[in-house]
């Protein structure tokens, strides 16, 4: 039995893994041997790699403070997503999107074409705090602008 180490969460975690476990692997096209290792196919590397945290892409998107209209800044959040209301936040947004990665692809999205408008705008100041933007469902607001940015995107492209 061979020792594999596979990288989670930036820390190496060791796994056992049969010979049956190989041939498993090898017989639903997830992996192919090749030489002496052992290669993701495309297909297991879309279901074993490792996906982009799509919260903390959310979480540095997020205004961490905007002006507040009397010359003073208003908090919207937390510096970082390793603090309690960071944990309390990577819950929620957790709760929200169920692990839909295409809904958390598209809230990043929306977050973003929302702060590029509010900054254009001079509107950050109307910025929700982070709790409020996911308990509301905000994003929902910003999605059709979001499909019409890829759109035009796309059309520069062609």
């Amino acid at each position: 039995m061979k020792l594999y180490l596979f990288e989670v969460e930036k820390k190496m975690l060791p796994i056992r893994v049969t010979p049956e476990d190989l041939t498993f692997l090898i017989d639903k096209g997830f992996i192919i041997r090749k030489d002496d290792e052992v290669l993701l196919t495309k297909i297991g590397k879309e279901i074993f790699e490792l996906k982009e945290d799509l919260f903390v892409k959310f979480f540095e998107l997020f205004p961490y403070k905007v002006p507040d209209g009397m010359g003073n800044h208003r908090i919207l959040g937390t510096k970082s997503p390793d603090t309690i209301l960071g944990g309390k936040m990577r819950k929620k947004w957790h709760s929200v999107t169920k692990g839909n990665i295409a809904l958390q692809e598209d809230m990043v999205k929306a977050l973003e074409v929302e702060v590029e408008y509010r900054t254009r705008t001079n509107t950050l100041v109307y910025m929700q705090n982070m709790e409020t933007w996911l308990n509301n469902g905000t994003w929902e607001k910003y999605m059709d602008a979001a499909e019409q940015n890829e759109e035009k995107r796309s059309d520069k492209i062609l």
